[in-house]
């Protein structure tokens, strides 16, 4: 059993529009959850195991997200 919450259930859950503007309004599951998208889109080796290393990608959107 993974002891990691799933970054994608709130996605599934409510879709990307919804989890994006509640991260907006500063709500932090939604926050989290758009974080580690931000992260796994950018750097393919974070995956499941919430770990991943530093890109060009991941800064860029790192800035876009603040």
């Amino acid at each position: 059993m993974c002891v990691w919450p799933d970054p994608s259930a709130l996605f599934q859950a409510l879709g990307a529009e919804v989890v994006y503007q509640k991260a907006a309004r500063g709500e932090g599951e939604a926050q989290f959850s758009q974080g580690c998208l931000l992260v796994s889109e950018a750097d393919g080796n974070a995956g499941e195991i919430g770990a991943s290393g530093r890109s060009l990608m991941a800064d860029v959107s790192l800035a876009l997200s603040t």
